[in-house]
């Protein structure tokens, strides 16, 4: 049975939802120690706190570097946990006071670390399980030589079996992995420099697991296994979502890392494979974040996470502004600021005064711009297919002067996703606001006609009446008079109620009430009126 290349792919679907069914996992892996994966956590845990994220380190193995150490900054620590174990007293990982704290992101260094005896689970990746299970997003580390899959190779290729493995599975159900990456000789200067180990300990690491073509290789590893991710990733988005001919889109990020290892011989090829991560990194979010939009919600929900995303991109506040219709005498939309990260980051008047400048004019204002430079927001239009449909606010530093090429390409494709999703969530609004006036409609004929039903039979039953009695009034009974003038009586009340009871529904909707008010001229009540005198007579 041949497939339909536009149904998304049932086993795609279901890798996704085991993904977004608990927490998020991000693992930082390197080719080797040292390369600076535990600097480059902290360092993006930091902008994340600084956007106001809720982030605590869960443990974080320094090994006596002082770099490492300096990059916790004033970021919280979870007191250790205390085990006893043969007289001695081990610190570990605290996990119950950790799924107590449940903070929005947990740091866990080496994910690959054996726990000591007395914890509940005996390796680190199994407490990350736990806290996932709970709903705790976790960032960890993990060199590629602790890969379960990868440990044979590893032993052949440096000598050294590496004890402490993690599941395949466990990289595969991340969410996000990052390379970091840096050349070996760079690696190997850091070592003699005593940035890695202790300098009793270099020169035993460098005619070991250390050596040059051992780096190599690792790195040669770590690359490889993120371009296989990178290919999973995009592989499995297109699948999920029915989009055709994946095999392009893999072929050229593929072919791109494999250009970038052949050219390693070169002096560039730290810059080179760090511009190729980047990019690689920037396409993952880029995919993410398309997720993201695509779940239903409204412009509250798009523009709240257009917002989270570019304060972590661009690494400072962000805020995203929606343009309110121009009242009579303005000749350009007042931009309001409708999300913001933090909370608090919002733009000063003289900001907006940029602000005001780009959504008139559809171009980009503020700092790092020709126009309003002094301003230190940057405001950056969301074009949309007709006209301008919002505004990006990024505060940056003065120092700053402006975002670098990878971070501004990364922004320029956020702004088109963005307004995709705000002009999808327009339409949307509108269809419903059809539908609502559609259903409206239906409901106020099918009143009407119920209304002239029941609005009719009193009226018929007044008119019967006062016709018997002017024609046969001189010879009917009095007992017969009688009834006909009680049946114009109770008729002519009902109707009065059934007026009462309209006039009553139209001024709740309105706000205003019968008391006091006069009797219009509605066709309605004119045939009351009319009535009245033919009835007087006949009473008196």
């Amino acid at each position: 049975m041949t497939e339909d290349p536009d149904r998304p792919d049932p086993d795609a679907l279901l890798a996704l939802a085991r993904r977004e069914g608990c927490g998020r996992l991000k693992v930082f892996l390197g080719g080797a120690p040292g390369v600076g994966k535990t600097w480059e956590m902290l360092a993006e845990a930091r902008r994340r706190a600084a956007g106001g994220g809720d982030v605590l380190i869960g443990i974080v193995e320094t090994h006596g570097r002082a770099e490492t150490q300096s990059a916790i900054g004033d970021l919280p620590i979870l007191p250790r946990a205390r085990l006893e174990y043969r007289g001695q007293v081990l610190e570990e990982f605290d996990l119950d006071a950790a799924l107590a704290r449940r903070p929005r992101i947990l740091l866990l260094d080496e994910l690959a670390h054996s726990n000591a005896p007395g914890s509940r689970h005996p390796k680190r990746w199994q407490d990350v399980e736990e806290l996932r299970d709970a709903g705790i997003e976790v960032w960890t580390t993990m060199n590629v030589q602790h890969l379960e899959s990868l440990s044979e190779a590893v032993a052949r290729i440096t000598g050294v079996r590496v004890a402490e493995t993690v599941p395949d599975r466990v990289l595969a159900e991340a969410v996000a992995v990052e390379l970091i990456d840096i050349p070996p000789a760079e690696l190997i200067e850091r070592m003699r420099q005593g940035k890695v180990y202790r300098a009793d300990q270099v020169t035993r690491a460098l005619r070991g697991f250390f050596r040059e073509g051992n780096l190599a290789a690792l790195r040669e590893m770590a690359l490889r296994r993120t371009a296989e991710r990178v290919d999973a990733d995009v592989t499995g988005y297109m699948r999920a979502n029915a989009i055709a001919g994946p095999q392009d889109v893999v072929g050229v990020v593929v072919f791109g890392l494999v250009a970038l290892l052949l050219a390693g011989t070169t002096g560039g090829l730290g810059r080179s494979v760090r511009a190729a991560h980047a990019r690689l990194v920037s396409l993952r979010r880029l995919v993410e974040f398309s997720r993201r939009l695509g779940v239903p919600g409204d412009r509250t929900d798009i523009v709240i996470a257009v917002a989270e995303e570019a304060a972590r991109i661009a690494g400072s506040a962000a805020c995203v502004l929606l343009p309110l219709p121009p009242t009579p005498g303005e000749a350009a939309p007042e931009p309001v600021v409708r999300a913001a990260v933090p909370v608090e980051a919002e733009p000063d008047d003289g900001a907006m005064a940029a602000a005001r400048w780009a959504i008139a004019n559809g171009r980009a204002a503020g700092r790092g711009t020709d126009t309003l430079p002094a301003s230190p927001w940057q405001f950056r239009p969301m074009r949309g297919s007709r006209s301008v449909v919002g505004l990006l606010g990024i505060k940056l530093p003065e120092e700053a002067g402006s975002l670098d090429a990878e971070r501004s390409k990364a922004l320029d494709a956020l702004l088109d996703q963005a307004v995709i999703a705000l002009e999808r969530a327009d339409l949307m609004e509108e269809r419903a606001r059809g539908e609502a006036r559609s259903e409206t409609e239906t409901l106020r004929t099918a009143l009407l006609t119920s209304l002239g039903h029941d609005l009719k039979t009193p009226l018929t039953s007044i008119r019967g009446a006062i016709g018997t009695l002017r024609t046969f009034g001189e010879s009917l009974t009095p007992a017969a008079r009688d009834d006909l003038l009680l049946t114009a009586e109770e008729e002519t009340a009902r109707l009065m109620r059934w007026i009462g009871n309209i006039l009553d529904i139209v001024g709740s909707r309105t706000g205003r009430s019968r008391r006091g008010r006069r009797w219009s001229t509605s066709p309605t009540r004119l045939k009351v009126r009319r009535c009245a005198p033919h009835v007087a007579p006949v009473v008196r």
